[in-house]
């Protein structure tokens, strides 16, 4: 039973641990795609994109945060 038990837990660690990895590699390539954009936009639209971007990666954050929970 002990046994059992180690096992079920080792699973849910792996599987947070792969929920996590999934949202920074998630988080990343938003980040990637924004900075993208905001090189091929010119002025306000470039605050606007980093604005957006900020949002995003703090969303991002939280969830990876709520996973490591």
């Amino acid at each position: 039973l002990a046994h059992n038990l180690q096992m079920a837990d080792a699973c849910s660690l792996s599987r947070d641990i792969a929920a996590t990895a999934n949202a920074q590699m998630a988080a990343q390539s938003i980040s990637s795609a924004m900075q993208r954009a905001i090189i091929f936009t010119s002025g306000s639209r470039k605050h606007e994109a980093a604005q957006q971007l900020q949002s995003a990666t703090q969303a991002l954050h939280a969830s990876i945060q709520a996973l490591n929970l």
